[in-house]
């Protein structure tokens, strides 16, 4: 998720990554991308996922 985070700021998609452990102390396996503001934004993002998934 952190790759996928890199990749969004790399196509100017503006979002925030965030990671943080669960109440019993366990880690999760993967963060949380939020702050995706409007449905531009959110296609943008979805776009550079599908790249990234895609290992273009």
């Amino acid at each position: 998720m952190e790759q996928l985070y890199d990749r969004l700021k790399e196509e100017k998609v503006s979002c925030k990554y965030f990671y943080q452990t669960y109440q019993d102390g366990m880690e999760p396996v993967h963060g949380y991308l939020t702050n995706l503001k409007s449905d531009e934004v959110a296609k943008r993002c979805f776009e550079a996922m599908m790249k990234f998934l895609k290992n273009e």
